[in-house]
């Protein structure tokens, strides 16, 4: 778990200016989101119980009743769409089948038109 300077110091019970010197040093090495609490225990040996109350946890917490119900839900309604997307697809299909099948070919309409026009 990486920990920030401050947080080492009140886990080791050393200033921060000494947390400072020894990454300096190489004792202790320091990347950009701060100190690993596996490097403090290899220099240190032991370090302070956690008296702040704070966690740090850092891997997902396990998936809730409630979160779970939501993500059945949001499965359902996906598959909904689709369902409703196929629907829509086939009655589109059925619509433009019947307009086509109402429709006069040109040849009938020219037929008739010229037998009104005589």
């Amino acid at each position: 778990m990486i920990v920030s300077i401050q947080r080492a110091t009140e886990l080791t019970g050393l200033s921060r200016s000494t947390i400072n010197r020894h990454i300096a040093s190489g004792k202790l090495i320091k990347t950009g989101k701060g100190i690993d609490t596996n490097d403090l225990i290899k220099c240190y040996d032991e370090l302070k119980p956690n008296t702040t109350g704070e966690t740090n946890v850092t891997s997902q917490p396990p998936i809730s009743e409630h979160e779970q119900w939501l993500m059945d839900q949001v499965e359902y309604l996906l598959h909904d769409i689709k369902e409703l997307k196929r629907e829509a697809i086939h009655r589109e299909e059925r619509l433009l089948n019947i307009i086509e099948s109402k429709l006069v070919p040109p040849s009938i309409l020219s037929s008739l038109l010229s037998k009104f026009w005589k």
